[in-house]
């Protein structure tokens, strides 16, 4: 692992630790502490996400529009009020509008931190990559703190969770530098819309959240309605939570490896992005012909593959098509799609089950997937701007 940029990295790892503390015993938290509906849980869940994409929305606009280091603070202030809100009074229906707002400020930071990281990408090709490394062991830690922490008291967990941007915003203080307009650019810098721009390259942009979108909704399957499908073939609830660690592990281990596998390419990083969409569509076949736990892993590993390579990819290949003056709104449009997907995915998930049966849902999901290929297959290197 390279230490270029280490203390940026870092701070956009504590950044979305958030997410993986304060998510994982929200369910638990509003089922069995506040006593309410798994439905409202999943509501709650559902508004967070959206809380998210329009804060994803808002910070990558506000730093490419606006100011950097405002959006920086604004975001995250907003995330630090709300996470004191949910601290002192964790109560209903106090801590289900203070979750939103928390995921309203953090998407904002998250956003703008992306922005930055997009500004960085032009002379640190590997930067997002190992974004998503160090992204995904700050995950690993936060979602295992978590659980930890909780068993001693929620509040606990919901006082880290506020610790961590509030550090984060220190390291931004120290570490970021205001992003300066290159010399061929325009000193003043207009407003960007995407459907303003030529048709190649919205067709490109479009192509690719679309991706994202289906993918992540996919994944939202795994993270919650696979566990009642595989408790109800016998498999226990530990091991399913196992296929996680799995998956973190192989993240962990083989990341750095699938990363350094092709050169920075348009042709290279279009291969891979189709190359992630069929693992993802791939992890669906174990899970529609077999219910043993061995199937369970192979389809796990296939989505982690997918992940490692499509979700690491997506934000190089965005960037390409962006100028000084949108790489954040262009950013933000990657955040606001897998947002997106999170609100959706679970409710989704559990309609189509309820409509249908487990198996013919992963059939459905399976053929989503398969759409996007030939949207992928289509791109077209018109504009590459690094």
């Amino acid at each position: 692992m390279r230490t270029k940029n280490g203390a940026v990295l870092m701070t956009n790892t504590l950044a979305n630790m958030g997410q993986g503390l304060a998510l994982p015993i929200t369910t638990l938290y509003v089922h069995q502490s506040l006593h309410k509906s798994l439905t409202t849980a999943g509501l709650v869940l559902m508004v967070w996400a959206l809380a998210m994409m329009l804060g994803n929305y808002w910070g990558g606009r506000m730093f490419d529009e606006w100011r950097q280091q405002p959006t920086y603070y604004i975001g995250g202030s907003i995330a630090i009020f709300a996470g004191l809100l949910m601290s002192l009074w964790p109560e209903w229906p106090l801590y289900a509008g203070a979750l939103a707002l928390y995921g309203l400020g953090l998407g904002i930071l998250i956003s703008a931190i992306n922005g930055y990281l997009a500004h960085l990408q032009k002379e640190d090709k590997e930067i997002f990559n190992d974004a998503y490394w160090m992204r995904n062991i700050g995950f690993a830690l936060s979602t295992g703190l978590s659980g930890i922490l909780y068993a001693v008291s929620v509040r606990w967990v919901l006082i880290l969770t506020t610790l961590l941007v509030v550090v984060a915003l220190v390291m931004v203080k120290i570490t970021f530098k205001e992003v300066t307009i290159s010399p061929i650019q325009p000193a003043k810098r207009p407003q960007y819309h995407l459907f303003s721009a030529d048709r190649q390259t919205v067709f490109s942009i479009l192509a690719v959240c679309w991706a994202l979108f289906i993918t992540w909704l996919g994944y939202e399957q795994w993270g919650s309605n696979m566990s009642i499908y595989m408790i109800a073939n016998g498999i226990p609830v530990q091991h399913y939570s196992l296929l996680f660690t799995i998956s973190t592990g192989e993240i962990v281990l083989l990341q750095p490896l699938v990363a350094r596998t092709f050169r920075n390419t348009y042709h290279n990083e279009k291969m891979r992005l189709i190359m992630g969409t069929v693992f993802y569509m791939a992890s669906y076949l174990p899970i529609i012909y077999g219910n043993t736990y061995s199937f369970f892993v192979i389809g796990i590993t296939c989505q982690t593959f997918g992940e490692m390579i499509l979700f690491s990819t997506a934000p190089v290949f965005l960037n390409r098509f962006a100028t000084d003056e949108n790489r954040a709104t262009l950013q933000s449009l990657n955040s606001m799609a897998t947002s997106l997907a999170s609100a959706v995915g679970p409710v989704f998930g559990g309609w189509l089950i309820s409509l249908i049966d487990y198996q013919l849902t992963f059939v459905v999901i399976f053929a989503l997937h398969v759409l996007v290929i030939p949207l992928l297959l289509a791109l077209r290197a018109h504009r590459q701007v690094t």
